[in-house]
């Protein structure tokens, strides 16, 4: 069996430091892939090159394209390791609410790009496989959310177009809490906090419903 959890959240909500807290302090049985970047899916390109191609140069096929190659590396992967748990950077609905943005924000229509979307996810076999999605909310409003996401490294390229980009982001963000689709966590607090919310809800979730040994997830080193 292998349980996938994905860690969402919006930019500079803390998944990265929250996943690799929980690697540190996981068991062998649980497996922590790379970011779908480290396989190699999106051209090499200096930083300033790299937000031009990802806002502006990429075609809608590159793009999607790119995204589901390092999608599909991941779930290799996964299968290859099998192992009990597996925590991943960022699932499937947050690579299609940026996909989504990221054109709509370009001048495309809605239903264009959610077909798009469909089509290259359909003609790669990319599926949803994840068990949990985990969403770190930072704060519930959009404007906070947007103010800590322009803090990150990399946006003084663009920023006017970035700023617009976390806003789109944010409102197909909220659409997708208002779904429903989520276990949202609190990311408000200390980092110790949160991950201690993070591992409540895996060990309620699955040590519970799905009959899985505490000790599985627990510090187990060596």
């Amino acid at each position: 069996m292998n349980y996938i959890i994905s860690i969402n959240g919006s930019d500079g909500s803390g998944k990265t430091t929250q996943i690799d807290l929980l690697k540190q302090n996981s068991a062998k049985s649980t497996f922590f892939p790379p970011d779908i970047a480290k396989y190699g899916v999106f051209p090499k390109l200096s930083e300033e090159q790299a937000f031009k191609w990802w806002f502006f140069d990429s075609t809608i096929e590159e793009f999607c394209t790119a995204i589901y190659k390092g999608i599909q590396y991941r779930n290799e992967e996964i299968k290859k390791q099998n192992k009990l748990i597996t925590v991943i950077d960022k699932g499937i609905d947050t690579f299609e609410s940026r996909i989504l943005a990221n054109f709509l924000c370009r001048g495309m229509e809605e239903t264009f790009v959610i077909e798009k979307i469909k089509e290259i996810k359909e003609k790669i076999g990319i599926e949803d496989n994840e068990n949990m999605k985990i969403f770190l909310l930072t704060n519930p409003d959009i404007d906070t959310r947007i103010k800590i996401a322009k803090s990150r490294k990399g946006t003084s390229f663009g920023q006017s177009y970035y700023d617009i980009y976390q806003r789109k982001l944010n409102e197909i963000i909220e659409k997708q809490l208002n779904k429903g689709i989520y276990r949202v966590i609190d990311a408000s607090g200390s980092v110790e906090y949160v991950n201690n919310e993070i591992v409540n809800v895996i060990r309620k979730e699955i040590f519970k419903e799905k009959n899985l040994k505490q000790k599985n997830f627990e510090n187990e080193r060596g």
